[in-house]
């Protein structure tokens, strides 16, 4: 498991200038693509001191049958409340995720019934209760955007290092192909195959075989390249 880091710590202590301890927002989510359980497993978190931003954290869990959407979910909040820990002992903490399972499970309104989450469970718990102060607080996809793009982000830059996806670039870096903007994440490339942008998924036979293509890494490439 590797965490590929955006922005460098801003900022270490508990209090502000005045002496007032700080309020810390945690903002996390995970996702596991282009299909759950099994695809790509990637994080994001963003962690926030009184409004401003301190931290932020993205990375590649791992990709396999054991790969889950709520695994990586866990996986995200540990991130940032490990960070947390350690930077902002004493500040009081709330934990802001679209994921209504992890959100509620760590409220104790629901049980923990799957085996392989109790022990993320039993870590993010074992973090929590050794800070002074802890809420969690349920948000809807578009309120969480900014973590739902790092884990995006590490999402697209998982399948770049995959080694399908270099044989892939080596085979067709000088192929020609038709690519034609449908909305903001659809294209038709080629004139028939359709691909979802923000999933990285395609129509076309080898992505439906192999799950990777290479209009989707053409794709992938050019949206990368349009962000700069």
């Amino acid at each position: 498991m590797r965490e590929n880091s955006d922005d460098p710590l801003t900022s270490t202590g508990a209090k502000n200038k005045r002496g007032r301890r700080e309020q810390i927002s945690i903002y996390f989510d995970g996702l596991t693509e282009p299909r759950n359980p099994g695809g790509y497993g990637t994080y994001g978190f963003v962690v926030k001191a009184d409004g401003r931003t301190v931290r932020r954290g993205r990375g590649f869990i791992g990709k396999g049958p054991e790969i889950t959407n709520n695994r990586c979910e866990y996986i995200a909040l540990l991130k940032a409340l490990e960070y947390v820990k350690e930077n902002f002992p004493h500040a009081a903490v709330k934990c802001y995720g679209d994921s209504l399972l992890v959100i509620n499970q760590m409220k104790g309104i629901w049980n923990v019934k799957n085996k392989a989450l109790m022990e993320l469970w039993l870590r993010a718990s074992d973090i929590a209760s050794s800070l002074p102060h802890v809420e969690f607080e349920w948000i809807p996809r578009e309120e969480n955007e900014e973590a739902d793009a790092l884990s995006r982000e590490a999402y697209y830059d998982a399948i770049l290092s995959s080694e399908n996806a270099k044989k892939l670039l080596k085979k067709t870096a000088h192929e020609q192909m038709k690519i034609e903007s449908l909305t903001k994440n659809k294209y038709r490339v080629d004139g028939k195959y359709i691909v979802n942008a923000e999933r990285m998924t395609c129509t076309c036979p080898d992505f439906v075989r192999e799950n990777i293509c290479r209009h989707v890494i053409r794709i992938l490439i050019k949206k990368k390249q349009m962000r700069g």
